[in-house]
């Protein structure tokens, strides 16, 4: 099963029904610091098959460090224009089909 990360947004509960009826799995994070991302998303980036980023929903601090962990760990990182769960859903999902 197929795994996408989404950072950014408070949508996390309709993302997981989304995924659900997409047979993958979806972890979610809201993109804010709270003081310290880094630990954070070096364990679920290692985790996943795909990142998608709601750059209308997520800070610059945390960007930076899902950018510089993606390169790491080879993990394509996607950007959805908007904050929509579904948006970042489709793009993680056309994603994954297309490799």
């Amino acid at each position: 099963m197929n795994t996408i990360l989404v950072l950014g947004g408070s949508n996390g509960r309709t993302l997981e029904k989304l995924a659900e009826k997409r047979d993958c799995q979806v972890i979610f994070h809201d993109g804010k610091n709270h003081g310290g991302v880094k630990k954070t998303f070096r364990s679920v980036i290692k985790k996943c098959d795909v990142i998608v980023v709601q750059k209308g929903a997520c800070g610059h601090v945390s960007i930076d460090v899902a950018k510089e962990y993606a390169k790491k760990y080879d993990v394509p990182l996607l950007f959805n224009q908007g904050f929509g769960g579904t948006g970042a859903l489709e793009i993680g999902l056309k994603h994954l089909q297309a490799a």
